[in-house]
């Protein structure tokens, strides 16, 4: 909790503008900031943090599960991908700890031991799509990269076994199944789909995570948005091959209140102010 607040301070001063627009927004008795948590932000759990961000913005909720606004349900997406899925009934570890920690998923632990190590060696790691093809592109393309990457996870597994506190540990097993079992992390539109199957009073999901913007139509069921990303991806897939930038978002008007079944949904694409030229860092 303690290093929380004090990362999220540092973060609410080092993007002073960003929160002072979100506080002037938030002024206005009519508007009020809503963050979805997800498997990058799970520090929200943390009641201290929650209250530096109440301070920065002032009307801000935390939605620490998954959203309802009528008939449209939001989340950010995680929960529906096994390695980034968290214990949202219980997220935070404090039995025989000298202070609480979060219980991080699979996911997020490995970004922190492993992925940023291999950041250092090659920058635009985290930033390829889809992340299994870069494995395979440089078992043939950076060899010497690929046998870093490959030794620096194994080591990372047998290290995880043995960690201190026990609280910390994981089972090399159990991860390998979690990281290599079927998932439909890729656009998330199954398990969109079956959110809609599901439940007869939702007509909408908004879901992010995938990093993939797409506004689908399911005749049988219903709508599904992916808000995207506006952090520069690396594709690998042949049908979106190279850079890509696309500043999208969900765009929800209702006519009159909430509840009812008469609204617009769009993904929208944010262009922001016409500039010729701009600072470029390859």
């Amino acid at each position: 909790d303690e290093n929380g607040v004090t990362f999220t301070t540092l973060l609410v001063r080092g993007h002073a503008a960003v929160f002072g627009a979100l506080a002037l927004f938030a002024e206005d008795a009519r508007r009020q900031v809503t963050i979805v948590v997800g498997n990058h932000d799970q520090v929200l759990f943390f009641e201290g943090v929650r209250r530096v961000l109440e301070d920065a913005i002032g009307r801000v909720t935390f939605a620490l599960e998954a959203l309802r606004r009528g008939r449209v349900h939001i989340e950010h997406g995680n929960q529906l991908e096994p390695v980034n899925r968290f214990d949202d009934r219980e997220p935070i570890v404090s039995e025989g700890l000298p202070a609480p920690i979060l219980k991080l998923p699979l996911g997020s632990d490995l970004v922190i031991t492993w992925v940023n190590r291999l950041k250092q060696v090659r920058h635009y790691t985290d930033r390829i799509r889809p992340f299994k093809l870069l494995i395979t592109w440089s078992w043939v393309h950076d060899f010497r990269f690929a046998v870093k990457a490959f030794w620096t996870f194994a080591t990372t597994l047998v290290a995880a076994r043995f960690r201190k506190p026990a609280a910390r540990r994981r089972g090399i097993l159990r991860a390998l199944w979690t990281l290599l079992r079927p998932t439909p992390i890729k656009t998330l539109e199954q398990p969109a789909r079956e959110i809609l199957r599901e439940n007869d009073d939702v007509d909408l999901v908004v879901l992010g995570h995938s990093h993939y913007a797409m506004h689908r139509t399911f005749p049988e069921a219903g709508e599904y948005i992916n808000t995207g990303t506006w952090v520069e991806t690396i594709s690998l897939h042949p049908g979106s091959l190279g850079r890509h930038t696309q500043l999208t978002f969900a765009r929800l008007e209702w006519e009159g209140a909430l509840d009812v079944a008469d609204y617009r949904a769009t993904l929208r694409r944010w262009y922001g102010r016409y500039r010729l030229e701009d600072e470029y860092h390859p």
